[in-house]
């Protein structure tokens, strides 16, 4: 006799029994609006917001999943043909005027963006380098229904480093030896409408 059970998944803040849905990763409550996903099994709480973002060229009026992180880059070695690459400029611009190596030997905390949806890894890699450094003017939006997550936030932690690694590789200044950290933390799922300009 198996000693398999099965048990309905509960919203973690109010108890509502959570609605199956296309994303077996990510779970929304439509009675508290709480978000929650799994993580090694376990149902665990992650804090959601709803945004809209008015974009001129790739508006689409569909609402897109990202998760955000708080992420630390530190260098601690870069060996290339000339100057730091601009990937890395930017993303110190992101923080201070006046973006330099050396500001990023010493730890620079951003705010990274990597799709949670499912798109193909160029495709991915652009978009979440966009939204990285591009600062988003976001408004707080009411959202019903979004594209289904398809990645966990490990995974996404991952994908943030290789859109961060792989951006820098392909720039100009050949990159030969990079020895680095990086460290996202407070996981955070934004799902952003992205309205046409009218």
């Amino acid at each position: 006799m198996s000693d398999l059970q099965l048990s309905l998944l509960k919203c973690l803040n109010c108890g509502e029994v959570l609605p199956p849905g296309e994303s077996l990763i990510f779970f929304f409550c439509p009675q508290c609006h709480s978000g929650m996903h799994l993580s090694g099994g376990k149902l665990e709480g992650v804090r959601t917001e709803f945004y809209e973002l008015v974009a001129e060229a790739t508006g689409t009026d569909k609402a897109l999943p990202f998760w955000a992180f708080d992420v630390e880059i530190r260098i601690s070695y870069r060996d290339a043909a000339g100057t730091a690459g601009s990937f890395f400029k930017a993303l110190a611009a992101t923080i201070r005027e006046d973006p330099t190596e050396e500001f990023l030997r010493s730890g620079g905390r951003i705010e990274f963006f990597v799709p949670a949806f499912s798109l193909d890894l160029e495709k991915a890699k652009n978009l979440g380098k966009q939204m990285t450094l591009g600062k988003p003017s976001l408004a707080t939006a009411q959202i019903q229904s979004f594209e289904p997550i398809a990645l966990t936030c490990e995974d996404a932690k991952a994908l943030g480093e290789y859109i961060f690694l792989s951006s820098e590789i392909e720039l100009p200044d050949t990159a030969r030896n990079i020895s680095y950290t990086f460290n996202a933390e407070n996981p955070v799922m934004k799902i952003i409408r992205f309205r046409k300009k009218t």
